[in-house]
């Protein structure tokens, strides 16, 4: 019994990880899939010479892992994330389907980052007045 009062004693002292860096990290690692289907449908299409294809494809997918590493960073994660939106939607100008793929990602990256926001203020809320309560196990 003591071992699971210290471990749960250990639980309790580290405070949860930051939910809208989660949140937007997931969404540009679904995005690298995105892009890398992308490239696919634009190779089969010929829409470009490949070598063309596959560079701004993997600027696209260098970018996205970029910018999903450094979302702990406030501003510059936030920043690099919305501006792959803005290109994942212009590739719309050459892969229709992207106007359609890449609005649903631009409506979840939105949400992502306004429901990590609301997630974090509601916990640093709870931490601040001292109201959270840890659970116990039922008796």
């Amino acid at each position: 019994m003591t071992s699971t009062s210290a471990t749960a004693g250990a639980a309790a002292a580290k405070p949860p990880r930051p939910a809208r860096p989660l949140f937007c990290t997931s969404v540009l690692w679904l995005e690298v899939l995105l892009v890398f289907f992308a490239v696919l449908a634009a190779y089969g299409l010929r829409v470009a010479e490949p070598w063309a294809i596959g560079l701004v494809g993997g600027v696209l997918i260098v970018w996205c892992a970029v910018a999903a590493r450094v979302q702990r960073t406030r501003w510059l994660g936030l920043v690099l994330g919305s501006i792959v939106q803005v290109l994942i939607l212009l590739g719309g100008l050459v892969i229709p389907a992207l106007w359609f793929m890449g609005g649903v990602f631009v409506l979840v990256w939105i949400t992502a980052i306004w429901l990590g926001a609301k997630i974090d203020r509601e916990r640093a809320e709870r931490r601040s007045t001292g109201s959270a309560q840890t659970s116990s196990p039922a008796t």
